[in-house]
């Protein structure tokens, strides 16, 4: 996915590729940020990336306000977890694995 000139990603485009069992839950999480009513929120989702398939995220986000208290932008940290969700998951074949074998 390439970010607009400015350097910004239109939500839209971020959330077609949120994986759709994911996409509500999400929802239901950032929009309190996105409506000014929470400050912080922080949300782990799946994400469909178009070349390297399926991806875990963890993710923080922080509204920044100007001294009136207006909202003025939203700044994210993104943690990929598919690391640590593939050896999950290999570990958990290996259990059933060994399961049957003994």
């Amino acid at each position: 996915l390439e970010p607009d000139a400015d350097g910004t990603l239109p939500i839209e485009q971020w959330s077609a590729h949120v994986h759709p069992a994911d996409l509500p839950a999400v929802r239901e999480t950032v929009q309190p940020l996105f409506l000014g009513a929470i400050d912080q929120v922080r949300v782990s989702y799946r994400y469909r990336h178009p070349s390297r398939g399926l991806m875990y995220f963890d993710v923080s986000l922080l509204l920044e306000r100007n001294r009136k208290g207006e909202p003025t932008s939203v700044t994210g940290l993104l943690l990929d977890l598919t690391p640590k969700q593939t050896v999950i998951r290999d570990l958990g074949e290996r259990l059933k694995e060994m399961r049957l074998l003994y």
